[in-house]
Order: C-alpha cells, then structure tokens, then sequence
C-alpha cells in the first residue's frame, strides 16, 4: 500500500528524466507544496485530533462542540483535556464522578466528600486535596457548580495531611542594645570603685512566627 505521505514525486521519475535538471527542479517543488498540504490533513479532522491543535482552533473547536465549561484563559494543555473529556462528562454531569473528572481536567486531584461523611448540612459536599496544591479558586468553584448536581451545595475545600507533620518548638536569643540612663561607672576599671544608679528600660517584643497547619485546613471562607 502506497503511504501519501511518504510517497514522492521525485521517486517515481524514470532514471533518463533524473538527468533533466528543470523536470527534477519541478518535482522537488511540488513534492515541497505536497509535504505542506498533507502536514494540515490530520488537523482538517478536528474532533478526533485536538491534540495537534493550535491554540485559537481549540476556542473554536469548544465551542462547536457545546462544551460546558470553558475558559480561553486555560493553557493549551488543559483545554485538549476539557475537549477530549467534555462529551463523557456531559453524560455523567450532576455526579460526584463528573466533579472529580473535570477536576482532573485542570490538573487538580480532588475527592467528593458527601455531607453525611464529615457531619455537614443536608446535600452539601466538599472536595478534599492534597496539601500544597495550587488552585484557581474562580475558576475551579465555577467548574464545580458547572458539573455538581443542581440541588448540591459546594462547602468548598479541604486539606488533609495524611503524613505525621511534626512543629520544633524553639527559643531564639537574640542581643537587643539598652540605653544606659544615669551615670555607671564599673570598679574594674583601675582604680575606680563608684557606686552609681543604674536604670534598665524592660521591653516585650513581638513578632510573628509561621507554623504549619495540621490535621484539617478549611477554605471555604474563600468563597
């Protein structure tokens, strides 16, 4: 079977018209356009290959296809992702299935907690991640409420810590200068054994000291 893409014209010449310089010219130059022409023949079916997309086809693409969330504002990444996912999660929107599948569709690994797991409201729900995850909070509640189920309410996130977090406590010194009121005068001084008053200013100093946070953090103030 003959491959069009690997085919050349250039290869099918007879070996006396190899020796024409123009004929050979000719065939190297249509076998150039041909290249071109068949590099875009993948992209022409857009549904099945938006991985080789460019970035304003996606946007049109999304469209065209009634994708339920979108923002053009995504990486290239993450909208082949949404596209290539977007029919399965129109059929099992209104899930906990299709949340966590179009959370996995920005890059974030998130759990659906239902209310009677953490003791919260009638048909509310939560999304537990893993720590250190960095979220588009806009973004992402708006996917949520695209995907939940109408009459669910989002709680918002939680963070568990599923390792041991340990916290060293420690104590600083640190000196601080005074400033000497009165007269003072030391008796190590050759020769000198005055008596003076001495008068010490006492003062508390406070500053902040970041901790880490353990067991449960809740953001849903964020919202």
């Amino acid at each position: 079977m003959i491959n069009i893409k690997e085919s050349r014209l250039y290869d099918l010449l007879p070996t006396n018209l190899r020796d024409d310089k123009d004929i050979v010219a000719a065939a190297l130059a249509i076998d150039k356009s041909t290249n071109s022409i068949n590099s875009l023949i993948e992209k022409l079916n857009f549904r099945s290959n938006p991985e080789i997309q460019d970035d304003y086809i996606l946007d049109a693409l999304a469209a065209d296809m009634h994708v339920d969330y979108y923002d053009k504002s995504f990486s290239p990444e993450i909208k082949r992702k949404i596209i290539d996912n977007s029919m399965i999660l129109h059929t099992l929107k209104g899930t906990p299935g299709s949340v966590e599948r179009a959370l996995a569709t920005v890059n974030l690994d998130g759990v659906i907690q239902e209310w009677w797991e953490y003791d919260g409201d009638p048909y509310h729900f939560q999304v537990e991640i893993e720590p250190f995850t960095t979220i588009n909070f806009q973004q992402v509640n708006k996917l949520i409420n695209e995907y939940k189920n109408l009459r669910s309410w989002f709680d918002g996130f939680i963070i568990s810590f599923r390792e041991t977090i340990i916290l060293s406590q420690k104590t600083y010194h640190f000196e601080v200068p005074y400033q000497i009121c009165n007269t003072f005068e030391t008796d190590e001084i050759s020769g000198m054994n005055v008596n003076g008053n001495l008068t010490l200013e006492s003062l508390v100093y406070e500053f902040d000291v970041g901790y880490l946070s353990c067991n449960n953090f809740y953001t849903g103030e964020v919202f």
